[in-house]
């Protein structure tokens, strides 16, 4: 049995504001077997500045 999850994670602080990443956890049989983080550009090289941005991208990868 498959579940996947996403969670906003928060990552550092940059100019005394907090960044964030979008974290997909895929579980297996309760397992949590892959974590994959997605930032600004898609993928980990980029935090989210403001925690606006990481939602609105994270309500993009649930509708897909």
């Amino acid at each position: 049995m498959r579940k996947i999850t996403y969670t906003i994670i928060e990552d550092k602080y940059e100019d005394g504001l907090p960044t964030f990443f979008v974290l997909k956890s895929v579980f297996y049989f309760g397992f949590n077997t892959i974590g994959q983080l997605f930032g600004e550009n898609g993928c980990p090289d980029t935090a989210f500045q403001t925690l606006e941005q990481a939602e609105e991208f994270l309500k993009i990868l649930k509708n897909e």
